[in-house]
């Protein structure tokens, strides 16, 4: 599809003094087969084998990039989502009623802050000092004050990792790119329910957005 592209293609080089990490929503209520919305997933033929026999390799991807961001002392913001009202209250009224059709048919719904399910998956612990953010939207920018942050660290740049790809990350990674920050999604790093809609996405981003890389380059482009 590049190739008969009329646009230019977004064109640019990470620069590790102002270069941040988000990783988006790898929660045990998405990323388990025996928790929350996972339990879903796992009862989805096709889609359960490739989404968890991906997200293992997914986090070692991510953790690699956590290591590297950690030892340059980059700033790194880890996103989670779900309600904050422990009732659901305050989300949306179209996710409250998808929250109430799940319930019904799963016996489970998007768990809330605080929830055991809503943390973050062992491997992928934060440390103290780095910052966590709820969200009860799919962008990361929308419910939360993640901008501000971002722009009071001096972060112009930010390498986008998580699932689902053609959701939080996208949305998110777009939303960045419309406020002005250089992204670049590591596609090695992000999870998907198929590999059709992780690889459409990460086209369509390049397309228009940013850049993806793998998380490979990614490292070896900042120590540049």
């Amino acid at each position: 599809m590049a190739e008969r592209w009329p646009i230019p293609l977004p064109s640019f080089e990470l620069d590790g003094a102002r270069t941040g990490l988000l990783v988006v929503d790898m929660q045990d209520a998405q990323c388990r087969s025996d928790r929350g919305l996972g339990k879903l997933v796992a009862e989805t033929p096709g889609a359960a084998e490739y989404f968890f026999g991906r997200i293992e390799d997914v986090i070692d991807s991510q953790r690699r990039l956590l290591e590297d961001f950690r030892d340059a002392g980059r700033p790194v913001v880890f996103l989670t989502v779900g309600p904050h009202a422990p009732d659901g209250s305050d989300l949306p009224a179209w996710k409250r009623r998808r929250n109430e059709e799940i319930r019904e048919r799963a016996g489970v719904v998007y768990a809330g802050a605080g929830a055991v399910d809503h943390a973050i998956v062992a491997e992928l612990e934060p440390r103290e000092e780095e910052v966590v953010l709820n969200k009860s939207t799919f962008g990361g920018f929308a419910g939360t004050g993640l901008d501000l942050v971002l722009r009071n660290w001096g972060v112009e740049q930010l390498v986008v990792c998580g699932q689902a790809t053609n959701v939080c990350v996208y949305l998110t990674a777009a939303e960045a790119a419309d406020r002005g920050y250089e992204c670049v999604v590591a596609g090695d790093a992000c999870a998907a329910w198929s590999e059709r809609l992780h690889e459409s996405f990460l086209e369509n981003f390049r397309l228009l957005f940013g850049r993806t890389a793998e998380s490979g380059e990614v490292i070896v482009e900042l120590a540049t």
